[in-house]
């Protein structure tokens, strides 16, 4: 005999349990590398300028042949900026191809140029390079970047993004170029004339000052 089910209230709906969204997560993930890929960009424009000053300043050991080398170098730089404003800018990365190449070769010269003045050069004044080893570090973080980015594909067109995880990834990608570019600033040649906070004007009484800055200044008043 069939029962009869009627009168039987049907099951109580029940909410659903929440799951994180993972569309949004990948937004911001996307966001926060775009952003890191153009700041990686500005920081290695900064350090690019400074190697085109080094190589302009060299030219008074070794001549006016360092000359194009300091050109090319601050053009290099300056594509690294516009770069990095169209891709803030617009929301994507921009010139993917042209840019892969462009780093993938810059970076090679980089990377040359480092293992020369440490290990290959036989002058007396071969030593690190912090200012090539930074550039050599944003460069390669923003070919790592461009290709995760080209690995995802297109980019949504809808979504909101959550502000806080944004900021967070923001601040994080600031905080590694700084880190990276600040050392390297230090190591050029202008910073090596730059004045310490706090100890602008006269130096203090029984200060020593170093003869060979000093020499260094003479000579570019020359």
């Amino acid at each position: 005999m069939m029962a009869n089910y009627a009168g039987v209230a049907a099951p109580a709906s029940f909410s659903p349990v929440q799951q994180p969204d993972r569309a949004s997560e990948g937004t911001v993930l996307r966001e926060a590398t775009r952003l890191l890929a153009a700041f990686a960009g500005f920081g290695a424009a900064l350090l690019t300028f400074g190697i085109s000053s080094n190589l302009a300043y060299a030219s008074s050991e070794f001549g006016a042949v360092t000359y194009p080398a300091a050109v090319v170098a601050g053009l290099w730089a300056l594509c690294l900026v516009a770069w990095s404003i169209m891709t803030m800018r617009r929301g994507v990365i921009v010139r993917v191809k042209p840019m892969v190449s462009m780093l993938s070769l810059t970076s090679m010269m980089l990377l040359g140029s480092l293992v020369h003045s440490v290990w290959i050069s036989t002058s007396e004044a071969s030593e690190f390079d912090a200012t090539v080893a930074g550039a050599l570090a944003l460069q390669l973080i923003m070919l790592a970047a461009v290709g995760y980015l080209r690995r995802l594909g297109p980019r949504p067109t809808s979504g909101s993004l959550p502000a806080a995880k944004l900021l967070l990834g923001l601040a994080a990608a600031a905080t590694l170029v700084s880190a990276i570019t600040v050392p390297g600033l230090a190591a050029t040649t202008a910073g090596d004339f730059a004045v310490p906070h706090g100890s602008h004007g006269t130096p203090a009484d029984g200060a020593a000052v170093d003869k060979a800055d000093l020499d260094k200044l003479e000579h570019i008043g020359h």
